[in-house]
């Protein structure tokens, strides 16, 4: 979708049709899915950001910046243990 850069979207697999579409930062890349359904976390390579966004309104709910280090060891990869924040 042209100019919609650095967004993450809901898209209805079945028509291709956008329902939602949202910016995130910079270069979202891995994403991850609470067990629950609670929550989506999102990986922003561009800035080293992890976003966790509530579902379904996908409201901000924190941000945090990994170190460095852990960023150039496992670059697309976080794992967080449920209440667990970085």
């Amino acid at each position: 979708m042209p100019g919609s850069g650095n967004s993450i979207a809901t898209i209805d697999a079945s028509t291709g049709a956008i329902s939602y579409s949202a910016a995130v930062g910079a270069e979202p890349f891995a994403l991850a899915m609470a067990a629950d359904g609670s929550a989506l976390y999102v990986g922003l390579n561009g800035s080293g950001d992890v976003v966790k966004l509530s579902l379904p309104g996908m409201a901000e709910q924190w941000r945090t910046r990994l170190p460095r280090a852990q960023r150039a060891e496992s670059p697309g990869v976080l794992l967080l243990r449920a209440g667990q924040r970085q």
